[in-house]
């Protein structure tokens, strides 16, 4: 191989690297977007309500002086516990639901594909026992 060709095919991949870590870049570009809607869902309790938006800042304040709330926050789940919020708390309802929904999609994927899996696997076992 000549000095050329290995320059171009190094060009080559150092393009498609570049390529790919842009590509990353923009696919995750949404979690810095909402770094603070995913403090909030965390730390809902612990959160400084002066560093949220201000339709944001009563809700939070209550929130944070109700301690049956906080109890049920340190007990159940994230995904479970904002059930417990709704209507009262329409704001912070709605942020845990964009949160929650970014997720969802993921895990909707990864069912669907292991459901494929499994479909797939299920159907060749069929297919090897005809076969005998």
């Amino acid at each position: 191989m000549r000095a050329t060709e290995l320059n171009s095919d190094m060009n080559q991949y150092k393009d498609k690297t570049t390529e790919l870590l842009q590509e990353f870049k923009q696919r995750f570009l949404i979690f810095g977007q909402q770094k603070m809607d995913f403090q909030v869902f965390c730390w809902l309790f612990t959160v400084n309500p002066s560093d949220l938006p201000v339709d944001l800042q009563v809700e939070i304040i209550d929130l944070q002086c109700d301690s049956d709330l906080k109890t049920k926050f340190a007990l159940a789940r994230s995904d479970t516990f904002y059930q417990y919020l709704f209507p009262g708390y329409s704001k912070v309802t709605l942020l845990a639901t964009k949160v929650l929904c970014v997720f969802g999609a993921t895990y909707l994927y990864g069912q669907a594909f292991s459901v494929m899996n499994i479909n797939k696997t299920a159907a060749l076992k069929a297919h090897t026992c005809s076969l005998k």
